[in-house]
């Protein structure tokens, strides 16, 4: 596996840029902030992330 290949979660304290950036040279990003979740409980999040990436690409 590459590191490209592999899936991100990006919490609200990433800069949009940096989350650009990172899907721009080939990561999947999923972004907290776009998600609307903005200030969600670390556990929401895990779940989240849990969830969302169980599947593959």
């Amino acid at each position: 596996m590459k590191l490209s290949e592999c899936r991100l979660l990006t919490d609200e304290n990433i800069h949009r840029v940096v989350v650009a950036h990172l899907r721009s040279i080939g990561f999947d990003v999923l972004d907290v902030r776009e998600q609307g979740l903005s200030g969600s409980s670390d556990t929401k999040l895990l779940k989240l992330a849990t969830d969302s990436f169980a599947q593959p690409t």
